[in-house]
Order: C-alpha cells, then sequence, then structure tokens
C-alpha cells in the first residue's frame, strides 16, 4: 500500500533528525502548530516558500495558499467613555 504525503514527509523528517519543534522554531510557531500546518492539505505560501528554503521536497509539502486575513478586530465599545466623551 503506498505512503501518504504526511507519512513520507514524516519518514524524510526522521531520516535528516528534524523534530516539529525544529520546523516550528523555523516557522515562528510552535512543534503543535508546525504538524497541523504540515497535515494540512494547504499550507501558507510563506511557510510553503521557507521549507522549500530548508530543503524540504515540495512534493511531500502541502500546496502553498495565499493567507486568509481573518476576521477583522473592531474598536470596543466601552460605555463609560462614550459617556465622557458627549
Amino acid at each position: 500500500m503506498a505512503m501518504s504525503r504526511y507519512e513520507r514527509l514524516l519518514a524524510w523528517k526522521d531520516a535528516h533528525h528534524i523534530s516539529f519543534n525544529d520546523i516550528g522554531k523555523q516557522l515562528g510557531m510552535t512543534a503543535n502548530g508546525a504538524r497541523q500546518a504540515l497535515l494540512k492539505p494547504e499550507i501558507f505560501q510563506k511557510h510553503h516558500d521557507r521549507l522549500v528554503i530548508l530543503g524540504f521536497p515540495k512534493d511531500l509539502l502541502p500546496e502553498p495558499c495565499e493567507e486568509r486575513m481573518g476576521r477583522r478586530k473592531r474598536e470596543p465599545i466601552f460605555p463609560g467613555l462614550q459617556a465622557h466623551a458627549q
């Protein structure tokens, strides 16, 4: 039975003595964040590029995608400050 992309990535990572903690440090995230990012089918383009620079084979990485901006931050409305501003 053929190994999945993630299983091949784990084998490659182990052969090169690279831990998820090592990857996380290079990507600016936790070890668990790195593991989750590599487990998903897509990874942010900046992380994909960094992993390629580090020597990871492209065929073992998730597909690159554009970073989503996420939820926009709303300004807090403090009733006490609004009463004093009027």
